[in-house]
């Protein structure tokens, strides 16, 4: 397909990932880590070099869902 921006593509690969986001947001606990991870990126971003903001944030924001899984009692 060559260059998607040429065919005005440029945001179907971000609308499709937000889209998905809002999908799974159920409930105030998915809510703030979506948050937390979006700050983290953002954070990660701007004191460290290189693209390894997104997926350190999603590690860290991930973990903490894990361990607030016990507090909200939901499966």
């Amino acid at each position: 397909m060559g260059d998607p921006a040429r065919f005005g593509f440029n945001f179907a690969l971000p609308a499709m990932f937000i889209i998905l986001l809002v999908m799974q947001l159920k409930d105030k606990k998915t809510l703030l880590v979506a948050a937390l991870a979006a700050i983290l990126s953002v954070t990660i971003a701007l004191l460290w070099p290189g693209s390894w903001n997104i997926i350190l944030a999603t590690v860290i924001a991930a973990t903490l869902g894990v361990i607030l899984e016990p507090w909200t009692g939901k499966s």
